[in-house]
């Protein structure tokens, strides 16, 4: 019998050690999450996270992880969500090309708050955790990057919430069967709108909230509550029926585990906007030095070809 995506992917996730992944996927990932960091250090101090940050903290007095850029903690979830906003409140963070999803905002978050809680996490558990994070959420996403947008759905709130399960499922200890419940629970967690991209504070909090699934689906997997096993390929409200109508590549998302890793396609960005938008303004800023003495009032018109999606965030 063919086994499920969610079988596959679950088999990764108990079975892969530290001293199986490759040293530069380690080193990538290091740049990947320090990058994330600086991001989510520099994001706290927008005006739209002291609201958010101040709301969340309001609604509990559990001081489980800490809050970046502060000396506050908050509870394991509320840590979760502020932190993983933070990443994404100036447009700094990273993206995974193909799957259109900037990873760390939509996980980092959560597994450095739910490691901050256990408090006995060693380095390489915490490495290999963040590893499957970053690596499941962009499996689950590269197929169907473009697919997900043109649906309406947010791509990282959409799958990032697998990626957060793939390492709090890892934290636990759980084996292949209780990972895969608690991925299939997680992912009623998934989505998000694409029109939260233009003009709306909230864009910042989708990401991160969404994997608020990864912390309840593993902790009742682990107490022996059940998820959807086929969560992925369901042709009744699955997760690739519903956010891609079923276009996919499963060969993409769970072949070659441990072989080809698809986190080496999180690229970081140089500036703080869409980064499809990248291209344009690096060719904007050499035409500029190449030609010092062209000014504004030269210039007619610019021409700029790019993707429709892509047309749609620059018109917001």
């Amino acid at each position: 019998m063919v086994k499920t995506i969610n079988e596959q992917l679950s088999e990764f996730i108990v079975g892969l050690r530290y001293e199986d992944i490759p040293k530069d996927v380690i080193a990538h990932l290091k740049d990947v999450m320090l990058d994330n960091l600086g991001c989510g250090l520099f994001g706290s101090t927008t005006p739209w996270m002291a609201i958010y940050r101040k709301v969340l903290m309001e609604r509990t007095d559990r001081k489980e992880a800490s809050i970046w850029g502060t000396d506050l903690k908050t509870s394991v979830t509320g840590a979760m969500m502020i932190n993983g906003a933070s990443i994404n409140s100036f447009e700094l963070d990273d993206t995974h090309t193909d799957g259109i999803i900037h990873v760390g905002t939509g996980v980092l978050g959560c597994i450095t708050a739910f490691a901050e809680m256990l408090e006995s996490v060693s380095g390489r558990e915490f490495l290999t955790a963040a590893t499957l994070a970053y690596e499941v959420a962009c499996r689950v996403a590269a197929p169907v990057g473009m697919e997900i947008a043109h649906q309406g759905f947010n791509n990282t709130g959409s799958c990032c919430p697998f990626g957060s399960t793939a390492a709090v499922s890892k934290f636990l200890g759980l084996d292949a069967e209780q990972t895969k419940h608690a991925m299939g629970i997680a992912g009623n967690w998934a989505g998000g709108l694409q029109a939260v991209q233009f003009t709306s504070m909230a864009k910042r909090i989708v990401p991160s909230r969404s994997s608020e699934g990864a912390i309840v689906g593993a902790l009742l997997a682990k107490e022996g509550f059940t998820g959807i096993e086929d969560v992925f390929e369901n042709e009744f409200g699955g997760f690739y029926h519903c956010f891609s109508n079923h276009v996919y590549d499963k060969e993409r998302v769970c072949g070659d585990l441990g072989n080809r890793w698809e986190l080496m396609g999180i690229g970081l960005k140089y500036y703080s906007t869409c980064r499809s938008k990248h291209t344009t303004i690096g060719g904007l800023r050499r035409f500029m030095k190449e030609n010092p003495d062209i000014t504004p009032g030269d210039i007619e018109k610019i021409t700029v070809h790019t993707t429709s999606i892509t047309q749609k965030y620059a018109l917001s």
